[in-house]
């Protein structure tokens, strides 16, 4: 998030959990922070220990009960808004993918077990801001020092701002996942997807080596 920050990529604002603080102190603190909140361990995966809640009591609850069992966490204003995700392969974007689950939040069920979660290609018909989003994936890429390929999860808020969550540097790589889903939609196989990552690491290699 500091490096989305510094390179000037909307990110929603978060604040990291201390067990040790001063919890009334920090409740204060959020009742001005935001109205909804989202409480994240800080090294997890597939929206494991994720919970949203709606005041400042419950976030400070939720962030004491998830550093309990998964350690550092945030806690992070909510941004309403549709969800994508954008892979980027050898510095270009990915055709978008829009996730629609249907439930209110996209929770390690929607992901792996609700098939009526949706997978949308093609659902933005402002070409300004495919462009837009497309725009703020890469530089997410770029601000992490990424290469090759990764899958950057962006929320579109209501007023058509990209916020970046976060980037999955080593993303699912199924023929279920996400990624392979949107280089398929590019062109590519599965096949052809591994092979490029092959070709642009050894051509890595040879450029340390020398």
């Amino acid at each position: 998030k500091r490096a989305f920050t510094q390179a000037g990529i909307a990110t929603p604002p978060a604040i990291e959990f201390n067990p040790d603080c001063d919890l009334l102190k920090l409740e204060n603190q959020l009742e001005k922070f935001a109205d909804k909140f989202v409480i994240k361990p800080i090294r997890q995966g597939s929206s494991f220990g994720v919970s949203i809640v709606t005041d400042p009591h419950q976030a400070v609850t939720a962030a004491q009960e998830t550093a309990d069992k998964f350690g550092d966490c945030i806690i992070e204003k909510f941004i309403a808004g549709r969800e994508f995700t954008v892979g980027i392969l050898l510095g270009q974007p990915l055709p978008i993918i829009e996730i629609r689950p249907k439930t209110a939040f996209y929770d390690y069920h929607a992901k792996y077990v609700d098939e009526k979660t949706e997978f949308l290609f093609d659902t933005i018909n402002d070409p300004a801001l495919t462009a837009k989003i497309n725009a703020a994936a890469l530089a997410c890429f770029n601000a992490l020092g990424c290469r090759h390929f990764a899958r950057v999860d962006i929320i579109l808020s209501r007023d058509n701002v990209p916020y970046a969550l976060e980037v999955n540097t080593i993303p699912g790589f199924t023929s279920h996942s996400l990624l392979p889903k949107a280089a398929a939609k590019a062109g590519f196989s599965m096949s052809d997807l591994c092979v490029k990552i092959i070709e642009a690491t050894l051509k890595n290699k040879s450029k340390i080596l020398l």
